[in-house]
């Protein structure tokens, strides 16, 4: 071996174990991390995302209870009428529809409808191991019916869940 090949065998070798002290030590500050990030209170500061979560933000009820809008506050939502639906027995997702149309699936996570008066709405799913799937209507706004409670068992074809008939 000349001397060049010396050299350079005895670089590499320094480079080798300088790479290889590089790895570990990632290695090791990724576990770190990955640690620090199971703890809600670190995980707060260190990831900014983490701060934007929480309970869904409910903008129209953030307007209903603002002392800046003073007492008439009604006329924002003259034409604002929504269903909420989730799904409490059963397999999901089911389809949910409003005049035939699919609004949404319904599956663990509750679903928001928007509907116009005289809108029908409907609820579409199958049977699991024999037994209806069964949805209830949480809540609505600016609508008489269906009202906050009702229950719908749904097998296999469309059920109706109901018109949408205003408050007013």
């Amino acid at each position: 071996m000349n001397f060049l090949q010396r050299r350079f065998i005895a670089w590499s070798r320094k480079v080798e174990r300088f790479l290889l002290r590089l790895i570990c030590i990632s290695l090791a500050l990724l576990l770190a991390g990955q640690l620090l990030m199971t703890h809600d209170r670190v995980r707060y500061y260190l990831n900014r995302l983490e701060s934007l979560e929480g309970a869904p933000y409910r903008w129209t009820e953030e307007l209903l209870t603002s002392k800046r809008l003073g007492n008439n506050r009604q006329h924002l939502f003259r034409d604002l009428y929504w269903i909420e639906l989730v799904l409490r027995e059963g397999d999901g997702p089911l389809a949910v529809l409003c005049n035939g149309v699919p609004a949404g699936n319904l599956g663990s996570q509750p679903l928001l409808i928007y509907v116009h008066p005289g809108d029908l709405i409907e609820v579409s799913g199958e049977e699991s191991h024999g037994l209806p799937a069964v949805v209830e209507v949480i809540s609505t706004f600016g609508l008489l019916y269906p009202r906050a409670g009702d229950l719908i068992e749904t097998g296999g074809d469309r059920v109706l869940v109901g018109w949408a008939v205003p408050n007013e």
